[in-house]
């Protein structure tokens, strides 16, 4: 996988957006900006957890207890 190591730059390019949504993204899910989220990225993938991303972020065989 090539966007863990990719600058914002290449990102943005690849993704179609702008450098300052992606920082704007980042910031919405958290992360102080994109090299936190990056090295949050390479992580979860590292983990083999990609899809729990967001500290606190429900996996997809998560259940929720009846309130």
């Amino acid at each position: 996988m090539w966007w863990p190591a990719a600058t914002i730059t290449e990102f943005s390019a690849a993704s179609g957006t702008s450098e300052a949504t992606i920082v704007r993204t980042a910031r919405a899910l958290g992360f102080a900006g994109y090299s936190q989220l990056r090295f949050a990225l390479a992580a979860a993938v590292a983990r083999d957890e990609p899809e729990r991303l967001v500290p606190g972020d429900l996996g997809p065989t998560t259940t929720r207890s009846p309130t």
